[in-house]
């Protein structure tokens, strides 16, 4: 550093070597150069800067060449450095985290209107390294001399005293140990059997032994620190988390339910008054089809699918899906209709190809009085004839299709077990299917229809 006793060569108006003079000078402060501005390979929008040597963060001498960059036009540039290897880079954003800033550009189209040096990287500060440090105290050794370096001060323990050790494992860690100590006291404390078991405990230990209980229910000792219930009569059965506990001696009798007994726990499922225990469908696992024609609205429920068709002299078939399994399969489903008193009205399972838009349904019907027919229909509104019909005076609420990969039946059941076919057909007849599910027919006439479908099950 320079003062009024400068030790630097100056110059003088008769020096005849003023060049060599200003040359040494530059070269002596060239480090404070690193990453100036250079004039010479500056302009327009090419931005050029001096080279020069540095150490970086870590430690390692890091050589820097002279070099340009090209600003962005019409915008403010931050040029800057990255710490670690010196690369200068620009952006029109700001300046990065963690970067050595160095200039601010502001640029018009063609060049740089103006700029502002905002240099504040001190090599000697950033690249120094660390002196010394030593254990001081008591205790264990905080500064780990082994490990340690001239760049990175490593730091390996804590000091402890008292009932705790910390100590070095050797590997970079710390260990914490309790040799001793003792409990300075305790007491039971108000009515009742007492918690604290004071024969068994020690300076180091405090054994609870009992609480106290009544009724048919005892809260005895467990042994150390831990306690016991016992059951001193009988219990009956309480509902705990939706479920049914019952304590043993005693039995729990169940009418009409089947019980699955699994170790010290059962599962009841109350018997079906409808046969077969239904499969609740869910609305989210169907393709809703011709909704928008036919005005009929779907609605799941706890118990399954509700259905509303309204009447129209244009009767369709409004038809939710599901893709059709392939080889043998069934389409069984447990539903009920109301009113089905007015003509075109049914109900029931069906086929469907989308392809084609074929449908082949299989209706619990109503045409001047109830029956079961197999209908084809060229599309959600055209019928195309029916294979089969056949009046009814009772109507079971189970309906399937069911297929063996040759024929398909067409069957009725009052309990879901047990079927009935009533008429049967070449697979692959009037249509090829891809989906199967069930459908609600429009009414021509008052009232509308409304379909209920507490049970559906397409699968082999």
């Amino acid at each position: 550093m320079s003062n009024s006793s400068t030790l630097l060569d100056t110059l003088s108006a008769t020096s005849s070597t003023k060049e060599a003079t200003l040359n040494a000078l530059f070269d002596a402060v060239s480090p404070l150069m690193l990453w100036g501005r250079r004039a010479a390979t500056t302009g327009g929008l090419v931005w050029g800067y001096y080279g020069g040597t540095y150490m970086n963060p870590e430690g390692m001498v890091q050589s820097i060449p002279d070099g340009t960059l090209t600003l962005a036009a019409s915008a403010t540039n931050y040029i800057f450095a990255d710490p670690v290897t010196g690369v200068v880079s620009s952006n029109t954003s700001g300046f990065p985290a963690a970067s050595f800033p160095l200039y601010q550009v502001v640029t018009g189209t063609l060049t740089a209107s103006s700029y502002t040096d905002v240099r504040s990287y001190q090599p000697n500060a950033i690249s120094g390294s660390l002196r010394g440090a030593v254990n001081e105290g008591a205790g264990s050794r905080l500064v780990d001399t082994s490990a340690s370096t001239a760049a990175n001060l490593v730091v390996k323990t804590l000091a402890a005293a008292g009932n705790f050790s910390i100590t070095d494992n050797g590997a970079g860690g710390l260990v914490l140990t309790c040799p001793g100590g003792s409990i300075t006291g305790a007491s039971n404390e108000g009515s009742g059997a007492p918690i604290l078991d004071v024969a068994n405990s020690t300076a180091q230990t405090l054994a609870f032994k009992s609480l106290t209980g009544g009724a048919n229910l005892q809260v005895i000792d467990g042994g150390n620190l831990g306690v016991g219930l016992s059951l001193a009569g009988t219990l009956g059965a309480v509902e705990q988390a939706g479920s049914i506990k019952a304590v043993a001696p005693g039995s729990l009798n169940f009418t009409n339910a089947s019980v699955t007994a699994t170790g010290s726990s059962a599962t009841i499922t109350p018997n079906s008054s409808h046969g077969v225990t239904d499969a609740v469908p869910q609305l989210s696992g169907f393709t809703q089809r011709n909704q928008g024609a036919t005005g009929a609205i779907a609605t799941q429920y706890p118990w399954g699918i509700g259905i509303v068709t309204p009447h129209s002299s244009s009767a369709q078939a409004f038809v939710l899906t599901q893709p059709i399994p392939s080889g043998a399969f069934q389409v069984t489903m447990r539903l009920r209709a109301a009113p089905l008193n007015a003509n075109y009205g049914c109900v029931g399972p069906c086929l469907y190809d989308s392809a084609s838009g074929k449908l082949k349904l299989f209706e619990l019907a109503y045409q001047n009085q109830l029956g079961y027919w197999v209908g084809n229909f060229s599309n959600f509104s055209s019928w195309a004839g029916n294979p089969f019909s056949t009046n009814i005076g009772a109507v079971p609420e189970w309906m399937r299709i069911h297929s063996d990969a040759t024929n398909w039946y067409y069957e009725v059941s009052g309990d879901g077990s047990s079927w009935q076919s009533l008429f049967s057909e070449a697979i692959n007849s009037f249509l090829t299917p891809d989906s199967c599910g069930f459908y609600a027919f429009q009414p021509q006439a008052a009232p509308d229809l409304a379909l209920a479908v507490f049970s559906y099950y397409c699968g082999s």
